[in-house]
C-alpha cells in the first residue's frame, strides 16, 4: 500500500523562512516527515509531508497551517 502524503501551502511573506522551519518542525514532532518542498513564487511555497501519524493529528496540522 502507498505511504499516504499531505499538501500543505505555505506563504512566508516579507518575515522569511523561520515560520516555515517552525511548521516542518512540529510536523516531524507529530511523525510525519517531509518530502518535498516547491517554489510556487517568491513568498508562496508547497510542503509535501509523508504522513506517519494518526490520522487526529493530521487534522490539527491542517489547522495549524491555516493558522500561519
Amino acid at each position: 500500500m502507498p505511504k499516504p502524503y499531505r499538501v500543505v501551502e505555505y506563504d512566508s511573506g516579507p518575515k522569511g523562512m523561520p515560520g516555515m522551519e517552525a511548521l516542518i518542525n512540529e510536523c516531524a514532532a507529530r511523525g510525519d516527515s517531509l518530502h518535498q518542498v516547491v517554489r510556487e513564487s517568491t513568498y508562496r511555497w508547497i510542503l509535501i509531508l509523508s504522513l506517519n501519524a494518526p490520522q487526529s493529528l493530521h487534522n490539527q496540522l491542517e489547522a495549524t497551517a491555516s493558522s500561519v
